[in-house]
């Protein structure tokens, strides 16, 4: 939908033909169909649109056919991942999960999950949160400790390196997060770990 709206608007870009009662005409059609569509599935207008979309004013939207496809994108981001049913939220907290385990080392923010599941940032935070009783970046930050500690236990590898491997570039940032999750620095842990190996030994 969203490629064919795209090739549309750029058709009608090309023409000539978007003046401002023609960009204000679309907006309001296309408004009034989600409206509908969201009308037939009982949600309602607020329940969905997250406050960016609902504050944003018409003459914002209709400056441009650019303004025009950027809004319309937004919005059927939106109105999709809204769609889900209550019984669809696990699928979602389970792809969100999937995806942080496999992007550990990326420097993750919420709106890159958001944009991976299709979802608004704030919706898919309320969604998180009722499903794991964990904000998003609770859950990241309680991924990184739970991995590191199997890295620092387990490998020889280089606490920098392990701090790498968890999304931190900068080794102080990694051992202060550490300490604040453990009560112990990386390297204590690693001694401890090691030292209680050796006496099961």
């Amino acid at each position: 939908m969203l490629e064919e709206i795209a090739q549309y608007l750029d058709g009608v870009k090309q023409s000539g033909q978007a003046d401002a009662k023609w960009l204000r005409s679309f907006y309001e059609d296309f408004l009034q169909m989600v409206h509908q569509v969201l009308h037939a599935k009982g949600l309602r207008a607020h329940q969905v649109f997250s406050a960016m979309v609902l504050m944003k004013r018409v003459d914002a939207v209709t400056r441009s056919i650019t303004d025009l496809s950027e809004w319309v994108a937004v919005l059927i981001c939106e109105v999709s991942g809204n769609l889900n049913s209550v019984d669809e939220t696990q699928s979602v907290v389970d792809k969100v999960k999937h995806y942080i385990a496999k992007h550990m080392s990326d420097d993750l923010s919420r709106e890159d999950i958001a944009s991976h599941v299709c979802l608004h940032p704030d919706y898919l935070a309320r969604l998180f949160k009722k499903d794991t009783g964990l904000t998003i970046s609770e859950y990241l930050l309680q991924e990184r400790v739970a991995l590191a500690k199997q890295m620092l236990a387990k490998t020889e590898l280089a606490i920098t390196s392990i701090a790498y491997e968890l999304g931190y570039g900068n080794y102080s940032h990694f051992s202060k997060m550490f300490k604040k999750a453990t009560s112990v620095g990386p390297q204590e842990y690693r001694r401890l770990q090691q030292s209680g190996q050796a006496k099961g030994s």
